[in-house]
């Protein structure tokens, strides 16, 4: 995007853009106008997918251990009644 003054009008009280005035202009321009918003983007959209896992994994993680708790008193309930009933 070109300076506005550029195009004929005047900007924050400069009628021209020539020497320094252009050239703070042109590397403010490129290297720091729209690229925050284009970082910001990119890790936004990087870190869905790493939350995303993080869910799948402590998912999967409570169900292996719900599992494993399932299958402890499971394992304890068949030993308790092959205990009691002297088999």
């Amino acid at each position: 995007m070109a300076p506005a003054a550029a195009s004929g009008g005047g900007f924050a009280g400069v009628d021209s853009w020539t020497g320094v005035d252009f050239w703070i202009w042109a590397a403010v321009n490129l290297f720091a106008d729209t690229k925050f918003i284009s970082i910001f983007s990119v890790l936004f959209g990087a870190g869905l997918p790493i939350v995303a896992a993080g869910i799948r994994y402590r998912v999967a993680v409570d169900f292996a251990r719900e599992q494993a708790k399932f299958q402890g008193h499971l394992f304890n309930y068949i030993f308790n009644y092959i205990g009691s009933v002297g088999v």
